[in-house]
């Protein structure tokens, strides 16, 4: 789940490169980065590999949301 997460997230990561956005992919990886040495060690003592997995998952789903603002949905008048 957590690989399938971060495929759909590299849709709204290359949407930032191409936008010339690389300020949110300096961030994100950044965020990342410290969700990734807060979580996995922590998760990984207390549950092992679903601790690691279940890290993966919460970065991945992160990442996932904050890439959707490529999605707008526009109003249109009826």
């Amino acid at each position: 789940l957590g690989t399938a997460l971060n495929a759909l997230y590299n849709v709204g990561y290359i949407n930032w490169i191409a936008k010339a956005k690389t300020k949110k992919v300096l961030v994100i990886n950044a965020a990342s980065l410290a969700l990734s040495v807060i979580f996995a060690p922590a998760l990984v003592n207390l549950y092992g590999i679903t601790g690691a997995a279940f890290s993966w998952l919460i970065i991945n789903f992160i990442g996932f949301v904050v890439s959707l603002d490529w999605l707008k949905i526009k109003e249109y008048p009826i």
